[in-house]
Parts: structure tokens; C-alpha cells; sequence
């Protein structure tokens, strides 16, 4: 039984370690052993501290149960008051246990991270937004800066994506679940020519709806792209086919001195630009006194800037043209990117190895540049850097194709005389 002796008792302090105080209250703390003291410079602090140490043993006495503080009484008292008109403290407690439950077993997310995500996507500044006239949105901007061929493929996939939907849906009704009972469609259904659409088809068809969905959340149309964890079909991945040191040394020796052909080939396999990178190249992007090509953001895929500094037997063979004066905004190769013209680029090429005696191989001057750059190199990064593309796509396409001593062969391949 609780006895008069535990309750506690004020009395003056005459600690001369702490002359600042003036009063000392003593009491008893269940959760520590034998009697305590707090210190006071005033005897009102010292009566505050002996009430509510007589109101937490008294509540501790008769429930058993550890009480609020005063200022966790104060506190509650306030909160209740905030919270009234939403329902008793009790019961909004209750709702929120109950959602963090829910929220874990269901979505493996913590209340907090909800919140989160819902002020991170601020529903009320998403637009509704068309399929329709968001898709003629984002072909209008493709065009300004994409090939022909590359549109076309794009044109394809979109055309085929709004054909699955109503004319009037938003781009907020699109589900994932919706636009993977669209490709199980497409999947099945035959393509453009009659016949089922092979796996780097409907690969693509999928990649393509993908991209105009970032589109649409960069914009701000969405708060996020459901088709971005859709899986695209797994592509065989055959090792890409290049040419030997031999075969590009016939290639240069075949191509007419000083012409453009033979230029095109220089940078392609010795600087392993893209075929559009170079049909938009002009006089000022090649510095001849240093034999470094700049493509900026409007030339490249990825639409990152890049320098490329050229080695040294690429220099013998563009030295012919370091003489000539050209006008610094022409452009370099008179072909464009229109389907005809490149298709008269492609011809050339194709007639070039026949008079050389060597297979044409799709893509096979970048192909050799990234396998012998990487081998003569080894480092995917720098390579990467030069072709603009990244170290792991390099690494899983092109390493360990050749050796060492194969890739110093190429690039000793020199001009007769040089």
C-alpha cells in the first residue's frame, strides 16, 4: 500500500555545488530504484514537478498503467481539437493502423511513402489529355528532328495502338492491363505483309509505345507510364558480323581517290558515327587541323554531344582532303536522309564491295569500329563515349569478339605509299 513517506517533498537545497538552486523536490520513480531529486530555482517550477508526480503515482497506483505527462495531456488535447470535425482521435487513429496494414500486405509501402508518392504526383495539375491528339503531338515534334524510315516505323506502332482504343479515351484510362491485352492482340494478328509479326517486330511495336508514354509523363499529361514494367520479348542475341583488316583494306583501296564514298568510309569505320550522324554532318564539325569530328545533340540518337578524335591512319586517308577549301555550313556528303537518297547510298556501298570482292555486311563499319576500338582500348567507357552509346550495351554486344593483335591490324591500315 502506498504510504504517506512516498509522496514527494520540497525542501530547500543547500547543495553548495549548485548555488543556483533553491529548492530540491525528492519523490520516488518506479522505474528507478531508491529516491530522486530534481533541482529548482523556484519554488512554483518545484510545486508543478511535486504535482505531476503525485498525478503519475496516484494513476499508476489505481490503473496500473503509465499516465500522460502534462504535456502530453496538452498535447492531446490539442490534436483532438484539430481533428474534430474528421471524428474522435480514437477512431482516426483506428482508420490509420488500419490503412498502414493495408498498405504493407497490399502494396509493400509504408504510410509515409504514400503520402509521398501522392504529393509527388500532384493528381490535380494532370490535364486530361487525348490519346488522339497527344499521339499527332508527339509525331509533329518527331518529325522536326527524325529519318523518314524512323518515322515510318513509329507512324506504324502508334497507328495500330490508337486503332485498339476508343476515339475519345484519355491517356489516364490506359492501363498496363490494357495495353497488354493490345499486344497480345498485335502479337497474334498478322503484320503489314500478311504474315505474324516476328519477335524483333513486335519488340519494337512495344519499345515504341513505351517511349510515347515517357513522353507523355516528362510532359506532365500522366503521373506515371504504365507501360514502362510491361516485358518485351527476349531477342536472340547473335554475335554482330565485322570486317577483317583485309577486308577493309580492299574497301579503301577500291573507293575512288578523294571521293565521297571513300569518306564516308573513313568515318564510319574509324569513327563509328551513325549513317544519319554523318548524312547531317558539315564541313565545320571535321577540324582537319587536329582531326577531330564533333556531333552535337541535333546529329545523335541519344542527343548527347560527343567528340571523336580520329587515329592516326584515318588521318592519311582524309589528308587529300584537308587541301580543299569547303564552306564550313554545306554539307559534307551529298546524300540526305530521305528513303531515295539513301537508298542511292546503299547502292554505292553495295557495288563498292563487289569490286573489292567482299560481302557487304549490315552495319559493318560501325560493327568493325566498336569491336577493334574495344579490343585495341579495353576500356567500355571511353569506347562508349566515342560511339555514343553505353559501356554495358558495348560490353554485351562486342567484347571478346577479336584480339588484341587483330585490332592493331586494323588500324594500320595506311594508304599505298603512306
Amino acid at each position: 500500500m502506498r504510504t504517506k513517506s512516498d509522496d514527494p517533498k520540497i525542501l530547500p537545497c543547500k547543495d553548495k555545488k549548485y548555488p543556483q538552486y533553491k529548492f530540491i523536490c525528492c519523490f520516488r520513480d518506479g522505474d528507478k530504484p531508491g529516491k530522486q531529486r530534481k533541482y529548482f530555482k523556484t519554488r512554483e517550477e518545484a510545486e508543478d514537478f511535486k504535482r505531476s508526480v503525485i498525478e503519475k503515482s496516484a494513476h499508476a497506483y489505481s490503473t496500473g498503467e503509465r499516465p500522460l505527462s502534462a504535456r502530453e495531456f496538452q498535447e492531446y488535447n490539442e490534436l483532438s481539437t484539430i481533428l474534430s470535425p474528421y471524428g474522435t482521435l480514437e477512431e482516426i487513429v483506428k482508420n490509420v493502423c488500419e490503412w498502414t496494414m493495408a498498405l504493407r500486405d497490399n502494396f509493400g509501402e509504408t504510410l509515409e511513402q504514400a503520402v509521398d508518392n501522392y504529393i509527388a504526383c500532384d493528381v490535380a495539375r494532370f490535364v486530361p489529355k487525348l490519346l488522339s491528339e497527344t499521339a499527332a503531338e508527339y509525331m509533329n515534334l518527331l518529325a522536326q528532328s527524325r529519318s523518314e524510315a524512323y518515322l515510318g516505323q513509329i507512324r506504324y506502332g502508334m497507328s495500330r495502338f490508337q486503332k485498339f482504343f476508343p476515339q475519345d479515351v484519355h491517356l489516364s484510362d490506359i492501363t498496363k492491363e490494357k495495353i497488354q491485352d493490345w499486344f497480345i492482340v498485335m502479337s497474334r494478328n498478322p503484320g503489314p505483309r500478311g504474315k505474324p509479326l516476328g519477335e524483333y517486330a513486335r519488340y519494337n511495336l512495344l519499345r515504341c509505345v513505351q517511349i510515347f508514354f515517357n513522353y507523355c509523363k516528362r510532359r506532365g499529361y500522366i503521373p506515371n507510364n504504365p507501360a514502362i514494367d510491361i516485358e518485351r520479348p527476349l531477342l536472340r542475341q547473335d554475335d554482330p558480323e565485322f570486317y577483317s583488316a583485309a577486308d577493309v583494306k580492299k574497301l579503301l583501296n577500291a573507293a575512288p581517290k578523294d571521293s565521297s564514298i571513300l569518306l564516308f568510309l573513313v568515318l564510319a569505320l574509324y569513327g563509328g558515327f551513325r549513317v544519319t550522324e554523318m548524312l547531317r554532318m558539315r564541313w565545320r564539325h571535321i577540324d582537319f587541323d587536329h582531326y577531330d569530328v564533333l556531333i552535337d545533340a541535333s546529329m545523335t540518337k541519344t542527343r548527347i554531344r560527343r567528340r571523336v578524335h580520329l587515329p592516326n591512319n584515318a588521318q592519311f586517308w582524309l589528308a587529300p582532303f584537308k587541301k580543299r577549301k569547303h564552306d564550313p555550313d554545306k554539307k559534307v556528303f551529298p546524300w540526305d536522309e530521305s528513303a531515295d537518297s539513301k537508298n542511292m547510298l546503299y547502292t554505292s556501298l553495295k557495288e563498292l564491295c563487289v569490286a573489292a570482292g567482299v560481302k557487304k555486311i549490315t552495319n559493318g563499319f560501325r560493327h568493325s569500329c566498336a569491336t577493334y576500338t574495344l579490343a585495341h582500348i579495353g576500356d567500355p567507357v571511353v569506347v562508349s563515349d566515342m560511339l555514343g552509346n553505353s559501356p554495358e550495351i558495348l560490353k554485351r554486344h562486342y567484347a571478346s569478339l577479336t584480339t588484341p593483335s587483330e585490332a592493331s591490324e586494323f588500324f594500320n591500315v595506311y594508304p599505298e605509299g603512306a
